[in-house]
């Protein structure tokens, strides 16, 4: 069903063990939207549009490593991408929007287990990646090339 929310989340919220890089949580929010197959360069009836996610990795001790968040609609006056770091992690560090494809690549530069080397996994994940740098419908302030989108007339 299109134009409505939905959510997914890693093994129902409790997260998923990454070996000694920790446990690593992640939630997005999102909508399906129609679109008009000539008009897009998937030739798709449909795309996804993220509303919102956070990916959050622990350490094995349980506290945090990063926390990477976009929650536009919470209770919380920060509504653009941000990071946040241990010490404290109640200060917003301003960010590009970030891809589930980074929190991945985090957590594999943290020490997460992969199949083959982490230079291929790297590359995998570039290439999953992709599209989404390609054909997103906004970028935020610190997004690499948002001047250039804005003055082409997409946020």
């Amino acid at each position: 069903m299109t134009n409505r929310p939905y959510t997914w989340v890693v093994n129902a919220g409790q997260g998923m063990r990454v070996g000694d890089a920790g446990t690593f949580f992640a939630t997005m929010q999102f909508r399906v939207i129609d679109t008009h197959p000539a008009s897009n360069d998937a030739s798709q009836s449909f795309r996804v549009s993220t509303l919102g996610y956070l990916y959050n990795l622990e350490g094995t001790d349980g506290t945090a490593a990063w926390r990477i968040h976009w929650h536009r609609d919470s209770v919380s006056p920060v509504t653009e991408p941000h990071l946040h770091f241990p010490p404290n992690l109640k200060l917003h560090y301003a960010c590009e929007r970030m891809t589930f494809e980074i929190a991945i690549r985090w957590c594999i530069e943290a020490g997460a287990p992969v199949r083959h080397s982490a230079d291929v996994a790297l590359q995998e994940l570039a290439v999953t990646e992709a599209p989404h740098l390609l054909h997103r419908s906004w970028t935020s302030p610190l997004d690499p090339g948002y001047l250039e989108a804005t003055q082409a007339g997409r946020p």
